[in-house]
């Protein structure tokens, strides 16, 4: 059995973490945003239910829906009591860490049980995800000679650029209200684009470095909302979209070529 493919219960599994930095977190991992609907958008997150691993003194959150596969992990010292797997309700877990201030203790047993001072909260324990094969492959990927292989798919182009240009450029094709965007890269520029018949928004994204072959793929999330400071992204014509970013990767299904 997968480690993530369930729930392994042991007793007094506990870690601390400021109540600010897991709500960034929570909020991040939800990937909350403006999704592709026929030919318009509408908000939604890609799964309520968050896996929160904690190994090592390292806690790290994944999500994931049949399209999308994300992972995060935080990036200051947590102390970890032991290896631990549980699952979140992230929605509800944020709704009462916004009622506390600081250090929070997560104690998990039969139930999570969130401590801050005089106050705690209990959430209910979720066993399984509804995409845990896509939250395996995620957290399973390795780079193989810098280009990684997704599947049997293995991806020919590598750009790496500054989250803030790519998120400006696809906060831009947003206005166009698809929902989807078309990535090009030709070998010297890549481009971001969304159309709808008449209507139609270009960016072009400043890169940090590249090589590989030319690439174009269409993703119809709103990844814009995962990625973080240098991303690295990995490409192939038509083939899933893989960024790694310092603490963080996202894997993303491409999507039916733009009107």
């Amino acid at each position: 059995m997968e480690w993530y493919s369930g729930i392994k219960r042991e007793k007094d599994m506990r870690f601390l973490v400021d109540n600010k930095v897991m709500i960034t977190a929570l909020e991040t991992i939800l990937m909350k945003g403006k999704y592709k609907k026929g030919d318009s958008t509408e908000t939604r997150i890609i799964s309520e239910y968050v896996y929160v691993d904690g190994n090592n003194n390292n806690i790290t959150l994944s999500n994931a829906n049949h399209y999308c596969g994300c992972s995060l992990t935080i990036n200051e010292p947590v102390p970890v009591a032991k290896k631990m797997a549980f699952i979140i309700e992230a929605q509800k877990a944020i709704k009462y860490l916004k009622t506390f201030n600081g250090e929070v203790s997560f104690t998990f047993g039969d139930s999570l049980l969130m401590r801050n001072g005089t106050r705690q909260a209990t959430l209910p324990i979720v066993t399984d995800h509804p995409a845990v094969n896509m939250i395996n492959r995620i957290m399973e990927m390795e780079l193989e000679q810098d280009m990684p292989t997704i599947g049997k798919t293995k991806l020919e182009t590598k750009v790496v650029v500054n989250s803030l240009s790519l998120i400006e450029a696809v906060k831009g094709c947003s206005a166009v209200n698809t929902g989807a965007y078309k990535l090009n890269y030709d070998g010297e520029s890549l481009k971001v684009s969304s159309s709808k018949r008449q209507e139609g928004y270009t960016s072009n994204v400043p890169m940090m470095t590249h090589e590989g072959e030319p690439s174009t793929l269409v993703i119809a999330q709103p990844f814009h909302k995962f990625i973080n400071g240098i991303s690295i992204l990995y490409m192939r014509d038509d083939s899933p979209l893989y960024i790694i970013g310092t603490d963080r990767k996202i894997v993303l299904a491409p999507s039916v070529e733009l009107e």
